[in-house]
């Protein structure tokens, strides 16, 4: 009876797990079939022996009450507090480092050693995809941080960047072992083109587009006289609005029949800053790690290499600040006026990507997709369930655009959600300004507020059209459409995430059973298999 029942209660999990099972697969597999490693660290016995003994964040969390946050921001620079002695990595030389700074990739980008460089005018450390870079300071106050790191993606292969993390030469927990830093990637578009009829003026188009602030040259062909437009980096609702809809220019390379190809994904490295956070997505929130300094009174932060190199600027540990709830952030803006721009932004323009799986696709299941055409083939969207696939948890893509009224607005988004049949995906929304400082109206450095990390994009067999929601009503059952505060002129930009959402802390308290389930089997096995283990072996106790 016990026998049945325990096999019905596993059952159980295991068809929980499988039934979720199709958002981690839709949402977080990875495509191992697309990324290619070119480096493997070689790990010994006892450094699989620590991984396996070491405590999963859940059980970190649970010693979170004993320690304090501290009100001050602690900065390691990459320079000055390179502590060379923990450090398992030779210099390189000067003819070395030339290589990666003249962008010779032969390489790959993964050239063993450090080096005391420069990166788009910041002074930084280069660090490649394998050993141990410390950094150490004294002074640093106990207590509860969470932690950022300043990093340049060199160009290498395709995969993602990958290191450990330990603080006074240990991990704090399993999770931060496996930590992922996306490489910034652009899809590169062609130039537009736009033929001029007959009877009008080349000039009068390229006067109109430079008065928009669009790049535009007359090039005299044998059919007639052609505008040749560069794409747009940041769009505006005048130039959505005569770039696609008066002029119906398209900015994808065409084959001899006029179907348009995918563009080319290349590795367009820039500045970023990583929070340290579950690259599976399990924990929405950045980590918190507990912070003491050693014997010495120091504290000594390490980045293991995995996989691919990077440059280091700085490593920030900050206080925890909770997120402000939508509540909290309307009230900011009691008053305001809507936002009076309506802004069109075609999904398949992105500003960058997180990897270069995520390419245009088509699709014609509606006539109401833009554009569309029966005769030819039109890249008109991303993250196709087929190809151009966008669904690993810590995916982004971004789009630039301004806004030329200040107000609130709200995101309308165009989707179709046909994988998770009676679920839904979600997406963190996440928003950055470019022109205001910390503290202004309009000034965004992440999350505007809680609600956006988790919005919800429903399942239907058929095409949508959603604001920023995750499920949440008002007093009168509506549900919550989130809007945003914008300021005119600024320089914006949407960057969408893709993440479990409401759904991590489900999965995650489902794996964490699974895992005792599991474990429990296991020393059942060992007392109770064909070939028990000596029980002599084991330290009971009596309960």
């Amino acid at each position: 009876m016990r026998k049945a029942k325990f096999q019905r209660v596993v059952s159980f999990l295991l068809a929980l797990t499988f039934v979720l099972g199709a958002g981690i697969v839709s949402v977080s597999a990875a495509q191992s079939d697309e990324v290619e490693f070119n480096t493997v660290t070689e790990k010994t016995i006892a450094d699989y022996k620590e991984e396996l003994e070491s405590i999963s964040y859940t059980e970190y969390q649970k010693m979170f009450s004993q320690y304090a946050t501290p009100d001050k921001t602690v900065v390691f620079d990459a320079i000055e507090d390179l502590d060379e002695e923990n450090t398992t990595l030779e210099w390189l030389t000067a003819d070395e480092y030339a290589i990666l700074t003249d962008g010779d990739t032969t390489n790959d980008g993964n050239i063993m050693g450090i080096y005391k460089g420069e990166f788009e005018g910041k002074s930084c450390l280069y660090t490649p995809g394998d050993g141990k870079v410390s950094f150490t300071k004294s002074g640093v106050a106990p207590g509860l941080y969470s932690a950022r790191v300043y990093y340049y993606p060199i160009v290498g292969k395709s995969a993602p960047i990958e290191r450990e993390f330990y603080i006074n030469g240990s991990a704090a927990f399993k999770e931060s072992r496996a930590l992922t830093f996306a490489k910034v990637w652009t899809n590169v578009y062609d130039k537009g083109e736009f033929k001029v009829p007959k009877g009008e003026s080349a000039e009068t188009y390229m006067s109109e587009a430079s008065a928009l602030g669009i790049v535009a040259v007359k090039e005299d062909r044998e059919d007639g006289a052609y505008v040749i437009f560069d794409a747009p980096s940041v769009w505006t609702a005048e130039v959505s609005t005569y770039l696609n809809d008066t002029l119906g220019v398209r900015f994808m390379t065409t084959d001899l029949e006029m179907n348009e190809l995918r563009p080319t994904a290349v590795q367009s490295p820039a500045w970023c800053f990583y929070e340290l956070c579950d690259s599976q997505g399990f924990y929405t929130d950045a980590f918190r790690f507990i912070i003491e300094p050693d014997a010495n009174g120091d504290v000594t932060l390490t980045l293991k290499g995995v996989n691919e190199a990077m440059a280091i600027s700085k490593i920030e540990l900050y206080p925890v600040e909770d997120i402000i709830t939508y509540e909290e952030y309307i009230a900011q803006f009691a008053g305001a006026p809507k936002g009076e721009t309506v802004l069109k932004l075609e999904a398949e323009y992105t500003s960058t990507t997180a990897t270069n799986t995520i390419t245009p696709s088509e699709d014609r299941a509606s006539a109401a997709t833009s554009p569309v055409d029966t005769s030819r083939t039109l890249l008109n969207i991303i993250g196709s369930e087929s190809q151009g696939k966008w669904e690993t948890v810590g995916q982004t893509i971004t789009y630039k655009f301004k806004v030329d009224s200040t107000g609130l607005y709200s995101f309308d988004f165009r989707y179709k959600q046909n994988v998770l049949d009676g679920l839904f995906v979600s997406r963190a929304i996440k928003l950055f300004s470019d022109g205001l400082a910390e503290g202004d109206k309009g000034y965004y450095d992440g999350y505007p507020f809680l609600e956006a990390a988790a919005a919800r994009f429903n399942y239907s067999s058929y095409w949508q059209s959603s604001g920023v929601v995750d499920g949440a009503v008002d007093a009168n059952g509506e549900q919550i459409n989130y809007e945003f505060y914008l300021v005119e002129g600024v320089e914006y930009t949407l960057q969408l995430e893709v993440t479990l959402g409401s759904m991590a802390s489900v999965i995650n308290e489902i794996q964490n059973i699974l895992n005792s389930v599991n474990t429990d089997y296991l020393n059942i096995l060992r007392l109770t298999g064909t070939s028990p283990d000596d029980y002599r072996d084991y330290n009971f106790t009596r309960v």
